[in-house]
């Protein structure tokens, strides 16, 4: 009966594993667009204030939006963060943008935002 119930304990231990990564969602916002944009931003367990963290941002595809990758991999992206103490960001990057900046339509500037209004936000902020 003991050694069933040590098997059982340590099997269970084995499956029942959290993360302890925190996940938000935050509201930023694009000048060069002129309008808010969310992102999902996925902090270590380690988290302090007081300590630099490397950033990985992950974009999503055409269609997609900045919740896809914690829907399809939010297990993985914050065993991630724990593991390999980093920042992860996934922003939204418009149904079809590609990440670039239009150059005649000023509701399309997602280069501007991802490559400096964003990482400025998240350097401020984390």
């Amino acid at each position: 009966m003991n050694i069933k119930l040590s098997v059982l304990s340590v099997v269970a231990c084995m499956v029942i594993h959290a993360y302890a990564a925190k996940v938000d969602t935050v509201l930023t916002y694009s000048d060069a667009m002129q309008k808010e944009i969310k992102a999902v931003v996925v902090t270590p367990d380690s988290y302090s204030e007081s300590k630099k963290y490397p950033v990985i941002f992950l974009l999503h595809g055409y269609g997609g939006n900045y919740s896809n990758w914690m829907k399809i991999n939010g297990d993985d992206i914050k065993e991630t963060s724990d593991r390999e103490e980093v920042i992860i960001v996934s922003p939204d990057g418009g149904h079809s943008s590609w990440y670039f900046d239009h150059p005649t339509d000023r509701d399309w500037q997602y280069e501007t935002y991802i490559s400096s209004e964003l990482v400025q936000w998240i350097d401020k902020n984390y």
